[in-house]
């Protein structure tokens, strides 16, 4: 059953998902991966738009990982990136997910508890084929309309620089002993 929905998600994201990326600029990285180049001055930055389907704990679900990259603002003891590069490579901060940029109706628990962090979300796969377009229209929608804007707000010098201010600043509160709070 996994095998299946797999394929359809693939076979689905290939006809409805890529062609609509590859308009807004991106060029397909790798099976589920989408990357552009969008330049601030001087500067490139890649933008990352990666589908991620669940393996182990969240089989028959998928999400969508969001990354600006830019190698003039990483770590000098990171690992060298491979091209293109993976959300994994980016700083923390120039990293979200989709789903923490979309807004289902809370639950009652959610709003009893008071909690206004966003969840994380993973849509589910379906082996109805019309329920999975129907999914990966909605989600390309929101990639379209909080997505693609999050990208652009995170790819300029200032943010970037921030966000290695950020990670260092992390790393040496962890070396003194001291909490990191995210």
């Amino acid at each position: 059953m996994a095998t299946s929905l797999i394929r359809q998600f693939d076979r689905q994201l290939k006809q409805l998902v890529e062609p609509r990326l590859v308009a807004e600029g991106f060029l397909k990285a790798s099976r589920r991966d989408f990357s552009r180049e969008v330049w601030r001055g001087d500067l490139p930055f890649i933008q990352i738009v990666q589908f991620q389907v669940g393996i182990k704990f969240l089989v028959g679900r998928f999400t969508v990982n969001l990354a600006v990259f830019n190698s003039k603002y990483r770590p000098d003891d990171w690992p060298a990136t491979q091209h293109p590069p993976a959300p994994y490579d980016c700083l923390p901060a120039l990293q979200e997910r989709l789903g923490r940029l979309y807004e289902p109706r809370r639950g009652f628990l959610a709003w009893l508890r008071g909690n206004k962090e966003p969840a994380d979300h993973w849509w589910r796969q379906s082996e109805s084929e019309a329920k999975m377009q129907q999914t990966l229209k909605e989600v390309l929608a929101l990639i379209l309309l909080k997505g693609l804007p999050w990208l652009e707000q995170h790819a300029h010098p200032e943010v970037a620089a921030a966000a290695l201010a950020q990670l260092q600043k992390a790393r040496e509160g962890s070396r003194s002993g001291c909490e990191i709070r995210h």
